[in-house]
């Protein structure tokens, strides 16, 4: 499916959602695209009258972090809620609805999100982030089947930018902005991440229910720019480092260096020049990540211990050191057993 034909079918899936129509708004961020795809989106929206919406065009592309800061300014001021959804995502009829019941009898849940499966072949896209003491991301029961969905809500590090839903009283306390939610310096694979870790910060919890929400396209924007997914992947982990308190900060160090050093052995022995631009962009990543967090940790100094996070023996991490796979299978294991049920 072309990622055009996504984004009509996300739209209309959000026009008929089983919610009051009333009651919510569509914001379109269109992020400086030169395709065509602004002028397909107005006209197609501009035939339906269902629902109140507005589409802003910029002229250069704000990232996942700038369209939601732009979107979120433009939000009634009165909402209590606002919903993050890409443009590859796909809600699911009663998703929303689900989303806001569960926030309205949960009053200490800041952020929350259902189980999301793959527009591919169905099986689970994401129920969840975990971040662990070696600030990597795990996406909970990412390839299983349908069936593994957990039959309870339970707790995570933080809900996935794809499709979820904040309270906008948690992000106010949680980001001490008025009109904003990220950082300006933040493009992408900064933000959702370290917005979760703040709501848990800030006072409150952020959960997944066991519903499915969306089908996503994942990566249906992004994976054709593979050295700007490297830089800013790289980029993001490293802000990371700079502005949270693991206990691992050195040790994570230590995996960078780790990876540039196979990077550049593999290359040399093996004559592979074409993962060249990659490994350039993680350098030139973690270059700009280091001068970006210098400057957040002035302002930022967020608590990884007081969420929900996978913890990590030194044993296990100095194998993986050696052997990444063994530090995969026990962070993997360590999912299964520590779930946190909400209730």
């Amino acid at each position: 499916m072309k990622i055009k034909d996504v984004i009509l079918k996300s739209l209309e899936a959000v026009i008929e959602l089983d919610y009051p129509k009333n009651r919510y708004e569509l914001i379109v961020v269109d992020n400086g695209s030169s395709d065509g795809s602004f002028e397909l989106i107005k006209n197609f929206l501009n035939d339906k009258n269902k629902i109140r919406k507005k589409i802003i065009k910029c002229y250069r592309n704000l990232g996942f972090a700038g369209g939601n800061n732009l979107a979120y300014r433009l939000r009634n001021q009165e909402s209590r809620y606002v919903v993050f959804l890409n443009n590859d995502a796909i809600p699911t009829p009663d998703s929303l609805r689900t989303m806001i019941e569960f926030m309205e009898k949960n009053l200490d849940i800041g952020a929350v999100q259902g189980i999301i499966l793959s527009l591919k072949d169905d099986k689970i896209d994401n129920a969840g982030n975990y971040i662990s003491e070696l600030l990597t991301t795990h996406p909970f029961l990412s390839g299983r089947d349908s069936y593994d969905i957990p039959r309870r809500p339970f707790y995570i590090t933080y809900a996935d930018g794809a499709y979820s839903a904040y309270r906008v009283d948690a992000l106010k306390r949680a980001v001490k902005w008025e009109d904003r939610l990220f950082h300006d310096v933040i493009f992408a694979y900064c933000d959702d991440n370290m917005l979760g870790l703040k709501i848990w910060n800030a006072g409150f919890k952020v959960a997944s229910i066991p519903t499915i929400t969306a089908r996503h396209l994942r990566g249906g924007t992004f994976n054709q720019l593979k050295p700007l997914q490297e830089y800013l992947l790289s980029r993001g982990l490293t802000i990371l480092i700079e502005i949270t308190n693991s206990r691992y900060k050195d040790i994570i160090k230590l995996f960078q260096i780790r990876w540039i050093i196979f990077s550049l052995l593999s290359m040399t022995l093996k004559k592979i020049h074409k993962k060249k631009d990659i490994l350039y962009a993680r350098i030139k990543g973690i270059k700009k990540g280091y001068k970006i967090g210098n400057m957040l940790k002035l302002r930022e100094n967020i608590d990884i211990y007081g969420s929900k996070i996978v913890y990590l023996k030194i044993n296990c991490i100095i194998f993986g050191l050696m052997y990444l796979r063994i530090l995969r299978t026990y962070i993997e294991k360590y999912l299964q057993n520590k779930i946190l049920f909400v209730g």
